[in-house]
């Protein structure tokens, strides 16, 4: 995976079978760039997302085993370990997409049951995000609905995928639909 913020480039690097994978940071020249997570323990990161000067992520290294969360200070380079989901008990991996800070919670979608499906997860990243920046923004949606149907509203036409949850946050479907 790789994130830009502004001048900044953050990517994970396969060292191979003789080398550490690590995760760096870079603005593009030898001085600029800084490891800031290796080992083993780097096999597997996750999406990286960027709020209020932050940089969130998770790492595995292998299929099994708990999953460290961490934040990553953009500004002093400090590393945190935020949080650790647990070892599954049933030998089988997480599946989980990290998808956004909003109203100072870190939310992510695991696929932890295939009987059950996507559900969605947050945890408190032990700070108060003041504002968002960075990172990618989607056109703004406005979904009108009936009791029957619903109608997806955008300035420009195409698809956009709609996710339905329950109030537990447990995905109820997800699809395809035509805006406009």
């Amino acid at each position: 995976p790789s994130l830009k913020v502004d001048s900044l480039l953050f990517l994970q690097t396969d060292g191979g079978i003789f080398n550490d994978s690590r995760l760096v940071v870079t603005n593009g020249t030898v001085e600029g760039t800084a490891t800031i997570v290796e080992g083993n323990q780097v096999r597997t990161v996750s999406n990286l997302v960027t709020a209020g000067g932050y940089v969130f992520f998770a790492t595995r290294a292998g299929t099994r085993g708990p999953i460290p969360f961490y934040r990553y200070e953009i500004a002093t380079g400090e590393l945190e370990e935020i949080f650790e989901a647990p070892e599954r008990e049933d030998n089988r991996s997480y599946n989980l997409q990290l998808i956004g800070v909003r109203d100072g919670l870190l939310y992510l979608s695991v696929l932890a049951d295939t009987e059950i499906g996507r559900e969605l997860y947050s945890i408190d990243p032990g700070v108060e995000i003041v504002s968002v920046f960075g990172g990618q923004r989607a056109p703004e949606l406005e979904l009108e609905m009936t009791s029957e149907t619903f109608t997806v509203v955008a300035e420009r036409t195409g698809n956009a995928t709609l996710s339905v949850y329950d109030l537990s946050g447990q995905l109820l479907e997800q699809r395809e639909v035509p805006v406009n």
